[in-house]
């Protein structure tokens, strides 16, 4: 019996010990064990034996929901599946695809099993699955994981929310089974295991307080109860890697996998130059107009918009610029008007705003100035020219007021926004709905800094064109053509760029320290680098490792700077002189600046490759002035984009001589095809010919003696007959060596799709006739021979590595449809849940990991 004393104090210990446990947000469950009624059995799994009550329950949810919310960031396909990465930035995406590809092998495996155990995901990853089946040839492992990881990165926002869902209670009971299955198998786990996961997880979050926060504030779970779900979920892992052991893939399906790849081919071809059918004179040009109008004979394609021509009248802004500094008391009262953009803290005051950046609200004092007399000029102009009668000379009064003048002859609707100065949105609506000939717009803002307004001259309203129109306008057609294949004439843009380059060897070259550098090194490093029992050591008895300790220094050192230096460069912008002061700044701080000559294309960029990086590949685009800080094998580099010359917008009379050579090479080559495919129905109807000759030839002789003999004739006649229809059309007939590459054939190599229709051709027949990647010829070709590999003819690590492929979507699809599927597990076990129960309500669950999700 306990004393009145001893009572109090175990009364205390319990009220410390449910404060402490609801301090850990574990206080619900606490009090919920007090209710006897939750020690009833809700669930039973009946082939093993074992029940769970309504606390028990409560007390899984919390823990796995926990548990998986941390695989949530420690599974790297679960990162792939959270992460937002700019595929158009190449270096970014690569440098996440490494990272990622790192990660998976680095990490423990069980956070990508317990990032699995949700239905929701296995959902996600099943669709995933169905892409990568989809590719026509095999994949290995690696290559699997790669377009794994790429899947979880680019999967649409939908899948994205779905694969950062928490586990439901289908999914807690799931995990509950698995782990009594684990158990009732004899599957045990050792602390040491334990142990390595949880010392990995705590370096993974970046140390023990950081891993202590996320146990109480995230999973909110005491350290034992970590461990012990961290067991749970070895045990599992463990029990379908045992599973896992009985999936086979055998070498004849791994054979059968790998043996188109090494197919062995050869073909007798002819290739059809285009040349020959180009129009020569306008005559044929007409001609070819005309027939593809009868072809193409499309409503949309020869609808012609409606088309304006138009003068106008522009005031930029820097005219108006003053020529005065303004007064002190203006400078005050816009300042003071705009602070919200001057001032960097909510506290800063007006006197330290005007010191600090004076020069700036200066300018953007003139600037607003100048906007509003350029504004008031060009409003005053329009209101008196629409008073006035008759046509008034629009370019002399421009000219009188000191303002451009410029017009546009037949702008298609379709191209106005193009237009650099005019090319507002306002604008084309007000040109191509409102106004008549003759008529005056009202003021708009321009797409740079100014403002302007049209007059009307001629408006075309929109028709299409007939068979006449296309046949007598060349113009109209072109135009036609132009507008339904603009992409076509879309000139790339251009760049001249500068480069910071931090290289290893060149830095290396670079540092000479003197004695008295390393006299210095050697006083400020001796105490932790060269201390001995009797003292330190003599300065020259270790200079040669000062020397190399204090090269790496230095080297360091500078390598940092460039992240510096590229600060410097974005705050710059746009100053003219950044060169200069770039190639200054890398002086001082050992880099080197390399600057182009001329304005480059994107891919005559990439070809010179001034850093000598192996994956280089600058995300250029017209907004970008300054570039991230890029790592390579050599060292570091960023680069600054000097010049840009866009060419976006061409104008239809630009390019239309292109235009016209465009449509007239593609009327060529299709030309080009329709004679090829005449040239393979010849040789069919030919050889049928042929082929019912030697049937005749062998007929009524006995078939055993003639069976070889026909054959051989049957192969050959088809050669035969090709080469002579080639022959009688004057084409260059050839035969290729026996080929498994198509790359190692000179002759078809640049043939778009050849290498697909050989596969798919049989053996004496012609495939389809293939065009060349730059649109110049046409080749048909019949296929000769072809043989199957044997399998010692493949490479065993191409074997195994298929294997491991093939295995790896087998195991996935099996985890998925059986090791980890709960309706399989609930028939299997003969689980069964108490329907009159009280349940745990499953949005309110939701909704506690939702908000413990915003709190973190």
């Amino acid at each position: 019996m306990f004393t009145t004393i001893e009572k109090y104090q175990k009364a205390f210990l319990v009220f410390i010990t449910v404060l402490l446990t609801a301090a850990f947000g574990l206080g619900g469950v606490c009090f919920t064990i007090f209710d006897p009624s939750n020690f009833t059995s809700i669930a039973s799994i009946g082939e093993l034996n074992k029940s769970y009550s309504q606390s028990q329950f409560a007390v899984a949810v919390q823990h796995w929901r926990g548990i998986h919310r941390l695989s949530r960031k420690m599974s790297p396909q679960a990162k792939a599946a959270g992460a937002q990465i700019d595929r158009q930035d190449y270096q970014q995406y690569i440098r996440f695809m490494q990272g990622m590809i790192l990660d998976q092998m680095e990490a423990p495996p069980i956070w990508n099993q317990v990032y699995m155990l949700s239905n929701a995901v296995q959902k996600v990853d099943a669709e995933i699955d169905k892409q990568i089946e989809s590719t026509p040839n095999p994949l290995t492992a690696q290559e699997i994981l790669q377009r794994r990881i790429d899947a979880y990165l680019n999967m649409s926002e939908d899948n994205k929310k779905r694969a950062q869902e928490p586990l439901t209670e289908k999914d807690v009971w799931k995990c509950l089974i698995l782990a009594e299955e684990a158990a009732s198998h004899g599957i045990q786990v050792s602390n040491v295991e334990v142990d390595t996961v949880v010392r990995n997880t705590i370096d993974r979050l970046g140390g023990r307080q950081a891993f202590n926060r996320e146990l109480s504030e995230s999973m909110r779970m005491l350290y034992s109860d970590f461990r012990s779900i961290i067991g749970q979920a070895i045990a599992i892992a463990k029990l379908i890697d045992t599973k896992a052991s009985t999936i086979k893939v055998r070498s004849k399906e791994v054979f059968e996998n790998v043996k188109s790849d090494y197919q062995e081919f050869q073909v007798d071809y002819v290739v059809v130059n285009s040349d020959s059918f180009v129009a020569k004179n306008e005559a044929d040009s007409r001609k070819q107009r005309i027939a593809f109008f009868e072809k193409n004979d499309d409503l949309a394609f020869f609808v012609r918009p409606p088309s304006a021509s138009f003068e106008f009248v522009y005031a930029n802004e820097e005219a108006f610029l003053p020529q005065n500094t303004p007064s002190e008391e203006e400078i005050k009262n816009y300042a003071d008007k705009n602070m919200d953009r001057y001032r960097d803290h909510e506290e800063d005051l007006l006197e330290e705003v005007l010191e600090l950046k004076r020069g700036r609200i200066i300018e953007d004092l003139n600037a607003s100035i100048a906007k509003q007399k350029a504004q008031s000029a060009l409003s005053s102009l329009r209101i008196t020219l629409g008073n006035l009668t008759g046509k008034v000379p629009l370019d002399n009064i421009a000219k009188s007021y000191n303002l451009s003048y410029g017009q546009h002859s037949d702008v298609a609707e379709t191209n106005f926004l193009d237009l650099k100065d005019v090319g507002t949105t306002s604008a084309k609506k007000q040109i191509y709905e409102s106004l008549k000939s003759g008529d005056f717009s009202r003021v708009f803002a321009g797409r740079t800094q100014g403002y302007f307004f049209v007059r009307l001259t001629e408006l075309v309203e929109n028709g299409r064109l007939s068979k006449e129109d296309v046949a007598n306008d060349e113009n109209a057609f072109l135009k036609a053509y132009y507008e339904n294949n603009k992409w076509d004439f879309k000139s790339v843009d251009e760049y001249r760029l500068a480069y910071v380059v931090a290289d290893y060897n060149e830095i290396e070259k670079s540092l000479i320290p003197t004695t008295n550098d390393l006299k210095q090194f050697y006083d400020k490093y001796k105490e932790e680098l060269y201390k001995t029992e009797d003292g330190y050591q003599d300065f020259n008895s270790v200079k040669n490792d000062v020397l190399s300790r204090a090269k790496n220094l230095l080297k360091t050192r500078i390598l940092q700077k460039i992240g510096a230096v590229q600060k410097q460069c974005k705050n710059l912008g746009n100053n003219a002189n950044v060169g200069p002061a770039v190639e200054e700044l890398g002086r001082r701080v050992g880099l080197k600046y390399y600057e182009s000559a001329s304005l480059q294309t994107v891919d005559e960029i990439k070809k010179e490759n001034v850093p000598g990086d192996d994956e280089f590949s600058p995300n250029v685009t017209k907004d970008t002035k300054v570039s991230e800080v890029v790592d390579y094998k050599n060292g570091k580099y960023f680069f600054i984009v000097l010049e840009h010359k866009s060419k976006d917008g061409e104008k239809f009379e630009e390019v239309r001589e292109e235009v016209k050579e465009k449509f007239l090479q593609k009327q060529a080559v299709d030309a080009a095809k329709n004679f090829a495919n005449d040239v393979a129905a010849e040789f069919t109807s030919t050889l049928a010919k042929a082929k019912k000759s030697i049937d005749t030839y062998f007929e009524g002789k006995d078939a055993k003696e003639i069976e070889s003999e026909k054959i051989a004739k049957l192969e050959k006649i088809s050669q035969e007959v090709f080469r002579t229809v080639a022959l009688k059309h004057s084409l260059t007939y050839h035969r290729s060596a026996p080929f498994v590459n198509i790359a190692d054939v000179s002759g078809l190599k640049d043939f778009k799709t050849i290498d697909s229709e050989i596969k798919k051709a049989s053996i004496g027949s012609v495939g389809v006739p293939v065009e060349d990647s730059e649109g110049k010829s046409v080749c048909l070709f019949l296929l000769n021979s072809k043989r199957e590999p044997t399998l010692n003819e493949i490479p065993q690590t191409k074997l195994v590595n298929i294997q491991q492929g093939l295995w790896e979507l087998r195991y996935r699809e099996k985890l998925r449809d059986e090791f980890v599927n709960y309706d399989r597990l609930v028939e299997k076990f003969s689980f069964s849940l108490d329907d009159s129960a009280e349940e745990l309500d499953e949005e309110d669950l939701l909704d506690d990991e939702d908000e413990e999700e915003d709190e973190e």
